[in-house]
């Protein structure tokens, strides 16, 4: 399944860093993005080898959501990310295609799509940097 992220703001490319580095061609293409950042270009690129996996959880509210700390909170998967960068190494457009896992809170996000309620994905953000992501529903309070 393919989603965008929800970004409430721009984030620099820097805030992925430690999210991105361990993956196998993230140097390589970060060179080429700071290249086209140079030269003022915009530019996308994808982690398509996601090795070890990205875990996700479903957070009813952006209060509960933590580091993944228990297998029993994932709730899906991400298979590959893609990144639209600008000239300024900010990320206007984050896409991730995504795999629901078979466990509780998966089966919880399944039920929930297939309801039709509206879901976003959201970064976890620790320290100014992006550590994760996760999915959360979207209530309006009432007065």
């Amino acid at each position: 399944m393919i989603t965008k992220v929800n970004l409430k703001e721009k984030y620099n490319l820097e805030c992925f860093k430690h999210l991105l580095e361990k993956y196998r061609n993230y140097k390589s293409i970060y060179r080429e993005i700071k290249i086209n950042s140079i030269l003022g270009r915009k530019c996308q690129f994808d982690i398509t080898e996601i090795n070890p996996p990205l875990l996700c959880e479903l957070g009813i509210t952006d209060e509960n959501i933590s580091t993944i700390t228990n297998i029993k909170n994932v709730a899906f998967r991400i298979n590959e990310i893609s990144f639209i960068i600008d000239g300024e190494l900010k990320v206007n457009e984050l896409i991730l295609n995504i795999e629901i896992l078979e466990t509780t809170n998966g089966k919880l996000l399944k039920n929930l799509l297939e309801s039709e309620i509206d879901l976003l994905i959201r970064p976890i953000i620790k320290s100014n940097f992006i550590v994760g992501f996760y999915a959360s529903t979207e209530y309006n309070k009432a007065a």
